[in-house]
């Protein structure tokens, strides 16, 4: 096993990568595990695990039938309400198997780790850490507790790139929205009101007349919503268009848009 000089190097590497790069949470968790040898799994406050991963080290067949229900087992549950802090080297001699139906674990002397990981001074997500036949070390625990102090880096990150994700699409959206005529932006509405969720089929001639335009308006409002990239046409034929919704915000845009003109 690498001392923990290596250890923390490798760490420091998925950190330096991780600042520059938005990498997958699944990837992110992956190296973890590797690097910490044991079983991990990141889970909110709410229980629900959101990202995991088994080390080669412990193979089993009940490990992803386990991850069914993605919420974290009861007993690991109450030990990370229970305390503020770090626990660590929870020993189970007889350890139970957290796959339905399967009574006991394939292996002996688990051993598990619980840490919270705090954004804005509250604990908002915590990590679960297992291991088989051998303890974590006390210098391991370093190794752990820096290891959350990362991944709540890494969650700040992933929460930014939302909102900045989030507000591009609200531009995009009102910028295309702005872009079309009022006869446009009620065609517009109309199609949209003919999709389902993300994905539909509409007849031009059928939305031409509900939104009482003509169809080479209905044409040119999809021509132009196309352009800015908020949704994806294909021609069907004699069948209509295939309208794919890109951003969610695109409908809200549409409406202030149309409430909005004189």
């Amino acid at each position: 096993m690498d001392n923990i000089i290596e250890r923390i190097q490798k760490l420091n590497m998925v950190f330096r990568y991780s600042a520059e790069n938005l990498i997958p949470l699944q990837e992110f968790c992956d190296q973890l595990s590797a690097i910490l040898k044991s079983n991990i799994y990141l889970f909110y406050a709410d229980r629900r695990i959101f990202c995991h991963s088994f080390s080669s080290e412990f193979p089993c067949q009940h490990n992803e039938p386990s991850m069914e229900s993605h919420l974290l087992p009861d007993k690991y549950f109450n030990f990370f309400q229970n305390t503020d802090g770090s626990i660590f080297n929870v020993y189970e001699p007889d350890p139970f198997c957290t796959c339905d139906g399967v009574s006991a674990c394939i292996y002996r002397e688990r051993y598990f780790s619980v840490l919270h990981v705090y954004s804005a001074f509250s604990s908002g997500a915590g990590i679960l850490m297992v291991r088989y036949g051998e303890p974590f070390k006390q210098d391991e625990e370093i190794l752990c507790e820096y290891t959350a102090v990362i991944v709540s880096l890494e969650l700040l990150y992933h929460a930014q790139s939302r909102i900045k994700q989030d507000s591009l699409q609200m531009a995009y959206s009102r910028l295309a929205a702005k872009s079309l005529s009022n006869s446009e932006l009620c065609a517009a509405q109309a199609v949209l009101a003919q999709i389902k969720g993300k994905t539909g089929t509409v007849l031009l001639s059928s939305v031409a007349a509900a939104a009482f335009v003509t169809q080479s308006t209905v044409s040119s409002a999809l021509k132009k919503l196309e352009s800015a990239g908020v949704i994806s046409t294909r021609s069907l034929g004699v069948k209509g268009k295939s309208i794919t919704v890109n951003n969610d915000y695109l409908r809200g845009a549409l409406s202030a848009s149309l409430n909005s003109e004189p």
